[in-house]
């Protein structure tokens, strides 16, 4: 009898374990899944501002030159 209990004990924990496990597996997945669909969307701001920066060093850099230009004349 106690023999049986024990084994059916024993046979619970272990369901509640892998169930527990399978849970933890589950949620570390979802988390991953989270946290590169947030870095994906932040990089594309931050690759568009890096563009605008270089169009705007490139226009700066371009007005320099002509408002040298215009200066020397």
């Amino acid at each position: 009898m106690l023999s049986r209990l024990l084994k059916e004990h024993q046979a619970k924990q272990n369901e509640r374990k892998e169930l527990q496990e399978k849970r933890r597996r589950e949620a570390i997945t979802a988390a991953t899944c989270l946290t590169e669909a947030l870095v994906d969307h932040l990089n594309v701001g931050v690759a568009q501002a890096y563009m605008n920066q270089r169009k705007l060093d490139h226009e700066v850099k371009t007005l320099q030159v002509q408002a040298a230009q215009f200066a020397k004349q």
